[in-house]
């Protein structure tokens, strides 16, 4: 799947490049397009200050978040199939109901724009990065903040590890951060360096053995987390990168660009192989 400037989102056929689906229905560009493999859904997340439920098989909108007042910049289904996650310029995150709709927790405490949320894999804890130069981690129980992460920029993305104890930061100072949650400190574990601008995205492997980011610099690298150690390098893209997915088998890396191309790449735990498909959309992904 991708997202576009042109206010869509689609489906592409991975073995052939095809365009298999195009979802309408927004009104400004669309910033984010996650996949639900449980009830087979597609939620993007817009500048039009909406985010939207898609059939993924026909295309149909099934429901359509309104409640934020700024664009909706960060969209994640929960692994347990019943909630989706919401963030937002209006500094507020918000946790949904699949099945009723309505909006189950509000986490209001960060001091200017969202910039990126997600859930651990058994949905306890959210975490969360902002312009104010924060990451944060939050119950989801108790609604409360557990731990504030600061930062010297923009925190641009956070992800947690597959055991919740290790998260991950990226900023526009262009540094990534592993933390160990377990030592509850505020103090990383690991700083990657490398990138030669600020970073667009970071995410651990299902493995749980590296790290991949993303950055403007128009390279994508994969680092051992735990020593900060760069593995490899991806140069293939001629601009900014603005996103990359890894498939939940970890088999396969896909990446997004401001050169309108999306790429694919073969992955084994520590190298990616490029694949000769690529996707080319009209207007930036």
């Amino acid at each position: 799947m991708t997202a576009s400037f042109d206010r869509t989102a689609c489906i592409w056929d991975a073995e052939t490049g095809k365009r298999l689906l195009t979802l309408f229905g927004h009104k400004d560009e669309v910033v984010v397009a996650k996949y639900d493999p449980i009830d087979n859904l597609v939620g993007t997340a817009s500048m039009d200050q909406t985010a939207k439920i898609f059939d993924f098989e026909t295309g149909e909108e099934l429901w359509s978040i309104e409640e934020h007042r700024d664009t909706i910049i960060s969209l994640q289904f929960s692994n347990d199939g019943n909630t989706v996650l919401t963030g937002s310029f209006d500094s507020n995150i918000f946790l949904w109901d699949k099945r009723t709709h309505k909006k189950e927790v509000a986490f209001e405490d960060h001091k200017a724009e969202i910039s990126n949320c997600c859930l651990n894999f058994e949905s306890t804890l959210v975490g969360s990065g902002s312009v104010d130069s924060t990451a944060r981690v939050w119950d989801v129980r108790t609604q409360k903040c557990l731990l504030t992460l600061m930062h010297d920029d923009e925190v641009v993305s956070v992800d947690f590890d597959k055991t919740g104890r290790k998260f991950a930061t990226a900023c526009t100072d262009g540094l990534a951060k592993v933390f160990d949650l377990s030592l509850d400190n505020g103090k990383p574990t690991s700083i990657l360096t490398g990138h030669t601008k600020e970073l667009s995205k970071i995410t651990f492997t299902p493995g749980g053995g590296f790290v991949i980011t993303s950055s403007s610099d128009g390279t994508v690298r994969l680092w051992h987390w735990d020593t900060g150690v760069c593995a490899q390098i991806l140069t293939h893209h001629k601009d900014e990168v603005y996103d990359f997915a890894i498939s939940y088998d970890g088999s396969a890396l896909v990446t997004a660009s401001k050169d309108c191309t999306s790429q694919i790449f073969k992955r084994s735990p520590s190298y990616c192989d490029q694949y000769e498909t690529m996707f080319k959309d009209s207007d930036s992904l």
